[in-house]
């Protein structure tokens, strides 16, 4: 076996990641190499829908709180104007078991029974009708679907002033005092989950960065839960890199480091955040044998990048 023996101030480069100590020179220093990354976040739809606008592009800067997509909305205000109407009868009902009922709010509710038995009657024909029409395609689907929703929005609405009737003629009970508060409270809730569902139509950025990934244009649909967008603050970057542990005792963390990157003579500041406390084999990229037996601890530095010169998956040097 021949043995290499290496000069002061000789550097051995290994693909990746190497170690440099130097032996000589006004001062000693630790030099590695590594990988450039980003934090990522990962921006879902909160909400069901198909995009309609998406103005965020990969590679654009975003600011906290930008707006980056918006999904349809007309079924979602459909639902939030439906639970609204509910909520405001939900109230009014607790109004009137409250009060106690006056002979002009019983023929007042009668009238308003009237008038909702009127609107469920049109609403049903018409919905009857599109009904009939349908298999011979002299309507559209989407016309069928709204018919019924006006429908069963009526039939609701009809419901609901029957069942006020009832009550105000009858009179009301601590319990049904006590229900109509839970009614409304139950109400209330729901106008919160269909206003919020409303809301996540519009998906806005969660902190500045650079979109790296764009997942969704417009047309697309959009599931709950489904990543649409990754942000990165490419302005604050980390590096990974790897020292053996007798170099271990001298890197202490808010260590500073000077960055290095290929092709360019700048030096950029850096400072050691993390370092592991569990050791590990050299990463078998590293193809010379006798390093990779050979156990290190990763160092993880972070870097300034304020005028965005280096780019994540950058490779890159620090000197510790």
């Amino acid at each position: 076996m021949n043995n290499k023996i290496l000069k002061p101030g000789i550097a051995v480069f290994f693909p990746v990641f190497f170690l440099l100590t130097s032996c000589g020179g006004v001062e000693d220093y630790l030099e590695a190499s590594g990988t450039l990354e980003a934090v990522q976040i990962r921006v879902p739809s909160q909400t069901a829908g198909v995009a309609v606008e998406v103005p965020a592009e990969e590679g654009f800067r975003v600011e906290a709180g930008e707006l980056l997509a918006v999904l349809d909305d007309e079924s979602l205000t459909l639902r939030r104007d439906q639970v609204k109407a509910g909520r405001d009868m939900a109230a009014a009902a607790l109004d009137l078991v409250v009060q106690g009922a006056r002979q002009e709010d019983v023929d007042q509710s009668r009238e308003a029974l009237n008038s909702a038995d009127e609107r469920w009657r049109l609403a049903k024909e018409e919905a009857d009708r599109l009904r009939a029409l349908i298999e011979s395609g002299s309507v559209s689907k989407q016309q069928l679907d709204r018919a019924e929703s006006a429908e069963v929005l009526a039939e609701g609405a009809r419901i609901q002033a029957v069942s006020l009737l009832a009550k105000l003629e009858a009179g009301a009970r601590d319990s049904e005092i006590a229900g109509a508060r839970a009614a409304l409270d139950q109400a209330e809730a729901a106008l919160a989950l269909a206003e919020k569902a409303l809301k996540d139509t519009r998906i806005f950025a969660p902190s500045a960065g650079t979109v790296l990934y764009r997942m969704l244009d417009p047309g697309e649909w959009a599931a709950p839960g489904m990543t649409v967008f990754v942000i990165a603050d490419t302005t604050n970057l980390q590096l990974t890199v790897y020292v053996s542990e007798p170099d271990l005792a001298g890197i202490r963390l808010g260590q500073e480091a000077e960055i290095r990157m290929d092709g360019s003579s700048e030096v950029l500041s850096g400072r050691v955040s993390w370092i592991s406390p569990v050791a590990e084999f050299t990463p078998k990229n590293v193809q010379i044998k006798d390093e990779r037996v050979k156990q290190v601890f990763a160092l993880r530095i972070d870097v300034k990048n304020p005028k965005g010169i280096l780019k994540p998956g950058m490779p890159a040097d620090a000197r510790l």
